[in-house]
């Protein structure tokens, strides 16, 4: 994982969401994309910073009370709200693929960043993912393999179960073997970055 990136406390993150009214993740998203474009200049869009902008410029307004009749004002923060996310999403998903370009392995088919948790708990879900990064130098860290697991063919448990120098080009070539399932080539990678063997 990049030095330019820093743990943060999750629970921090809610709490200081809480303090400061829900602006603290639009803080979260301006530092995160000054880290991208220090790494990568071109992994966000040009116009991200507007947008970032205009997501607080709507959150604002979102929270201003309208002086006007209840039956008025209902769909009127009700349109409100759904301006400020129909941005919100794509800023979210946009993050979420800047990360994914530069940490998910090559051979991974599905994100290394959920769907799912980026959807439902956006910034707090992407920082969990890269304080877990960080505390396993940029890998994910992979459960022990055991007979019961779902590590197929047996023959990635055999050799990871039984690791030594011989078996270390037969675990390489599982690598580029689009036969083997994501997740035990991914096992696969990692025990042999761990050996220090890649």
């Amino acid at each position: 994982m990049n030095e330019e990136f820093k743990p943060i406390s999750v629970l921090l993150m809610i709490l200081l969401s809480i303090i400061t009214f829900g602006f603290y993740p639009f803080y979260w998203f301006f530092s995160r994309r000054r880290d991208l474009l220090s790494i990568k200049k071109d992994s966000l869009p040009r116009h991200m910073d507007k947008l970032l902008w205009l997501l607080v410029a709507l959150h604002g307004f979102s929270m201003i009370p309208l002086p006007l009749a209840k039956e008025v004002v209902e769909p009127l923060n009700f349109f409100r709200h759904l301006l400020t996310l129909v941005p919100w999403f794509y800023v979210t998903f946009t993050f979420r693929d800047a990360f994914e370009s530069l940490y998910s392995p090559t051979h991974r088919r599905t994100p290394l960043f959920s769907t799912g948790g980026t959807f439902f708990f956006s910034v707090f879900y992407m920082q969990y993912m890269i304080n877990r990064l960080l505390e396993n130098n940029g890998q994910i860290p992979v459960p022990e393999i055991h007979e019961s697991s779902d590590f197929k063919p047996e023959k990635v448990l055999e050799l990871m179960n039984k690791y030594n120098p011989k078996t270390t080009e037969e675990l390489k070539s599982i690598l580029s073997d689009a036969g083997y399932s994501d997740r035990a080539r991914f096992a696969v990678q990692s025990l042999l970055k761990k050996r220090g063997a890649i």
